[in-house]
């Protein structure tokens, strides 16, 4: 009966020595690479962590980590490949949030990333500005960003200036893109801080002293001024499609920014309280430079008066002064439509809407005869054909316009385009 069991006792320490063997044989549980002085794993049961190889530094295994060894060192191989000599000491931080799993923070030399977000290539953009950041001693974000964007060849942006500034190196042949690598190598090696006055346009000149060409930046001038950005030289000869005057009415900016990323075919602009902003980058225009930049369209939302003074500020740098009695919430207007087909389709959209057209260009011929308007809206309401101001401008008859939804005067001087009151 013993003899017989001896067969399958020899075959089991056969198996455990086999079995110990492996173990002893396998990679000890740690992260190849020169960037990453660990990664942590943070989930609801428990905290889990790999360290840097050459920390020698012991860890219980992990399932998870010895899954992911092989897919985590690729990643970061392929960051030392592209920065080329940029890389510092082993210094990143990786936190896995399981917790908050789609969030993603960056403090000095530290990522927390939630766990969905790990196998997107947010996590190589992270490591990327950390790098650079502890390396460089860049601060500027968006000069980061735009960086990380470049050298993880993304199509995804984290801002509009890398989306200017990445698009204008893509559109460039191979040879002259080997020669922007090379020359973005170079500056960054010999790079310093950013002010942090201004920091949007410090970080344009940035990443300009790293295009080699002249076609190359011009380019790039071509996609940021798309995206709403200006050289303050020329921004004073802007000339917009439209312009809204947002002092009165409640929006979101994201809104207005989003709609006219969308929507390119537009030139627009926002006047608020806090001053003239180009869009969609919001950049804003210097106080000095405001009445100066033209616009073909501007709507003045809110005000239930349009005085001599309040239009003689417009001669000079609008054609068309849209004037609308807003009493509704901004969400109930469809600016959609605004951005996508322009100022008609939104007028005919918002049938709601009271407003007066009024063409800049024929109000000058005729200012002195409609000085005493105060009221435009009372002015076009009123049936009295036979007042002076009428008589001035020819007014004779008036006919609906069907597409617009609105009234037009017939008459000598198309002073006013189109009208509506509910």
């Amino acid at each position: 009966m013993g003899y017989a069991h001896r067969p399958f006792g020899l075959i089991f320490l056969i198996l455990m020595l086999i079995l110990g063997i492996q173990a002893g044989m396998k990679k000890p549980l740690c992260i190849d690479s020169n960037i990453v002085y660990k990664i942590d794993r943070i989930s609801l049961e428990k905290s889990e962590s790999i360290y840097s190889c050459s920390q020698f530094k012991k860890v219980s295994f992990s399932a998870f980590f010895y899954e992911k060894l092989n897919d985590f060192e690729l990643r970061l191989g392929r960051i030392e490949l592209a920065l080329a000599g940029l890389v510092s000491s082993k210094s990143v931080v990786i936190k896995i949030d399981e917790k908050n799993i789609d969030q993603i923070h960056l403090t000095q030399n530290e990522i927390s990333i939630g766990s969905q977000l790990l196998e997107t290539d947010k996590l190589e953009k992270a490591v990327i500005q950390l790098v650079l950041k502890s390396k460089l001693n860049i601060h500027d974000s968006v000069y980061l960003e735009s960086l990380a964007d470049y050298f993880t060849a993304t199509t995804t942006y984290q801002n509009l200036i890398s989306e200017a500034f990445n698009k204008s190196i893509k559109s460039a042949g191979f040879v002259e893109q080997r020669k922007i690598r090379k020359n973005i190598l170079s500056k960054l090696k010999l790079s310093g801080e950013l002010s942090a006055v201004n920091a949007e346009m410090l970080a344009i000149e940035k990443l300009k002293l790293t295009l080699s060409e002249p076609g190359q930046i011009t380019d790039f001038d071509k996609n940021l001024l798309q995206l709403g950005y200006v050289q303050d030289s020329l921004i004073e000869k802007l000339k917009m499609d439209i312009i809204i005057d947002n002092k009165n009415l409640s929006t979101n900016e994201s809104d207005f920014a989003d709609l006219a990323r969308n929507n390119p075919q537009l030139k627009v602009a926002v006047q608020t309280s806090k001053g003239l902003f180009i869009l969609p980058s919001y950049q804003k225009v210097p106080n000095q430079s405001e009445k100066k930049i033209f616009t073909r369209y501007r709507l003045i939302f809110g005000l239930h008066e349009v005085a001599e003074g309040h239009i003689a500020q417009y001669l000079d740098n609008s054609e068309s002064l849209i004037q609308i009695k807003q009493s509704l919430k901004s969400e109930v207007l469809d600016f959609k439509v605004l951005f996508q087909y322009g100022v008609k389709a939104f007028l005919a959209k918002n049938k709601q809407l009271d407003f007066v057209q009024i063409h800049l260009p024929s109000y000058k011929l005729k200012s002195k005869s409609l000085g005493h308007v105060l009221d435009y809206f009372k002015f076009v309401g009123s049936k009295n054909r036979m007042q002076a101001e009428y008589i001035a401008l020819g007014w004779s008859q008036t006919k609906w316009s069907a597409d617009l939804n609105a009234f037009k005067p017939v008459a000598n001087y198309d002073v006013i385009q189109y009208f509506r009151i509910n």
